[in-house]
């Protein structure tokens, strides 16, 4: 399903930009346009721009990819474990 057919999420997105965490590849334009549209839209929510990568992070850059996800869970899992 392309962008075009989706609903639009971004106010729910915004409503929980304490838990969600956008991460895109430098070399998609659109989607760092889209990401930094919303950042724009709702200021908490977090962004990361992976050097070197287009769309397909999970494939062109997947030790960064797994390294961004960690460090974006992490304040959940250590919640109430200081």
């Amino acid at each position: 399903m392309g962008l075009a057919m989706m609903p639009d999420y971004r106010a729910a997105l915004c409503a929980r930009a304490d838990r969600a965490h956008l991460v895109v590849g430098e070399d998609d334009a659109r989607f760092v346009a889209i990401a930094q549209a919303l950042v724009g839209e709702c200021p908490r929510l977090a962004m990361d721009c992976v050097t070197g990568s287009g769309h397909d992070l999970t494939l062109e850059q997947p030790i960064v990819l797994a390294g961004d996800i960690a460090r974006a869970i992490r304040p959940w899992l250590m919640h109430g474990k200081e």
